[in-house]
């Protein structure tokens, strides 16, 4: 079967990822092995598996990280292959209409939306002014607040 190798420059649990195509290869299974966790047996160069640490496999409709790689002898090269649900699924991910009940913590993160995970401080100060000549007679004031 036919498998892209690349070179991921992104964090593996981003949907998006920066990467770089190596090279495109003829690979087989090693041995029978769930769709999570894959053997890849491919022959090529040393030098070009180097910067190899992500796979695109057409065949079987998912993209996986490398996790380890062995370099046999006769430029046989056996890469042990863990999926990337993110990647593989990122369409139906992307298309999906929730509402999260928790958020990790980033830059984009809305401190104004509770999902009490956040602590905050709420102190209330109570304080009452006398206006030495009152309202005015129109019935209009204004309120100037100031806090910290």
């Amino acid at each position: 079967m036919k498998v892209t190798l690349y070179q991921n420059f992104s964090e593996n649990n981003a949907i998006g990822k920066l990467i770089t195509e190596i090279a495109e290869v003829q690979a087989h299974l090693k041995e029978q092995v769930s769709a999570l966790d894959i053997l890849l047996e491919l022959k090529t160069t040393s030098d070009l598996i180097e910067n190899v640490n992500y796979v695109n496999i057409p065949k079987l409709k998912r993209k996986y990280f490398v996790v380890d790689k062995d370099i046999m002898t006769n430029n046989i090269v056996v890469l042990r292959c863990h999926v990337d649900v993110l990647e593989s699924f990122k369409s139906d991910i992307l298309a999906l209409n929730v509402i999260a009940s928790k958020s990790q913590q980033n830059a984009k993160s809305d401190l104004y939306i509770d999902d009490n995970s956040f602590i905050t401080e709420n102190r209330l100060i109570n304080q009452i002014y006398n206006f030495p000549s009152g309202f005015n007679d129109n019935g209009e004031f204004i309120l100037i607040t100031v806090g910290g």
